[in-house]
């Protein structure tokens, strides 16, 4: 099993909205996801675009 670490686009509150849908799960079976606001430099977009497919996805890391 593969440990994720913390991205980089998480570095900077201002560069995304963090959404908290417990107790229920969303529809990638987390209870927390993530979106970029316009304030997210390109080095935190390409860690959000690295980040999120494994984030949501159903293998465990």
């Amino acid at each position: 099993m593969m440990a994720l670490t913390r991205p980089y686009f998480l570095e900077n509150k201002d560069w995304y909205i963090k959404i908290d849908t417990f107790p229920n799960k969303n529809e990638y079976g987390n209870y927390v996801d993530y979106q970029l606001t316009d304030n997210a430099p390109q080095k935190a977009i390409d860690s959000y675009n690295e980040f999120m497919p494994l984030w949501r996805s159903d293998k465990d890391y």
